[in-house]
């Protein structure tokens, strides 16, 4: 008899999960892409960004800012004094709404930044996003 209870509390478990799973799986497929641009906040003279160059990718709207972050770490690279090269960890970059203003928090959400970027950048679609970056220890 307690094992057959058992198998039941098992089997509303796996229910509920696969529920959660399914609408997970369908909020990530209605997600809408956003476009980010990267531009430099300073005069760090990073080469990806020298001379009004800028760094431009997509992700899902589901995305939070530190996702922004470790895809700028994909981008940026430079070499350290032992000539080996390296890229600046996530937590050394910091994006900003303006090249002044304040940062943003890791775990901000995109869909919040669209309706800020619109503010900041109103001749820009909802669904572009401009940040500028600063590098910490540069």
């Amino acid at each position: 008899m307690l094992a057959i209870i058992i198998i039941l509390i098992i089997a509303l478990i796996i229910i509920n999960l696969e529920k959660i799973w399914k609408k997970e799986i369908n909020n990530v497929r209605n997600a809408q892409i956003i476009n980010i641009t990267i531009k430099h906040a300073g005069n760090q003279d990073i080469t990806e960004l020298n001379n009004h160059k800028t760094i431009k990718f997509a992700l899902s709207e589901t995305k939070k800012v530190y996702d922004v972050k470790k895809e700028i770490e994909k981008n940026i690279k430079y070499v350290r004094s032992d000539l080996s090269i390296a890229r600046p960890e996530p937590e050394y970059i910091h994006l900003m709404y303006s090249p002044f203003g304040k940062r943003l928090h890791d775990d901000a959400p995109l869909t919040c930044m669209k309706e800020y970027n619109s503010e900041y950048h109103p001749k820009k679609e909802l669904n572009d996003i401009t940040l500028f970056v600063v590098l910490e220890n540069w």
